[in-house]
């Protein structure tokens, strides 16, 4: 058997990217379903490097709930590059009502993200096995 790295290593990056994807479609499935909306704004950006110090921006939101009042947190996800969203854009977010601080953007690029990252997990997955039964 002469399996190189490459095939079972695009086979697990497969796997984890639509694990992630699994695991955020079922986070926003479960936030829409039992959470509050409400309409909030972009008050400033979070800057994140990664370890070659390349720059990395997340928006800081604001909106007021029903239980707590005004809340304004990091967004919680993936950082951009550049920021997704700018100072003063009007966002819609579903949070949940027993802890306000985890919500999410309602909006279609963000309510399609899951989808395509398990799409296309499953893919590159499904490639990695084709290479590997190839490279038996």
């Amino acid at each position: 058997m002469n399996l190189t790295f490459g095939p079972v290593a695009i086979t697990l990056l497969g796997a984890g990217v639509a694990t992630v994807g699994i695991y955020a479609g079922r986070r926003r499935g479960d936030l829409q379903s039992r959470g509050n909306k409400a309409q909030g704004v972009v008050v400033g950006v979070h800057e994140i490097r990664d370890s070659d110090n390349y720059k990395f921006y997340k928006p800081i939101i604001q909106f007021n709930t029903v239980e707590q009042g005004s809340i304004t947190q990091v967004l919680n996800g993936a950082a951009t590059n550049p920021c997704a969203y700018t100072i003063d854009q009007k966002v819609s977010v579903i949070y949940d009502p027993e802890y306000p601080q985890d919500f999410i953007i309602d909006d279609g690029l963000q309510n399609q993200l899951p989808f395509w990252l398990t799409f296309g997990g499953i893919t590159v997955f499904i490639v990695g096995l084709i290479v590997m039964l190839i490279s038996r």
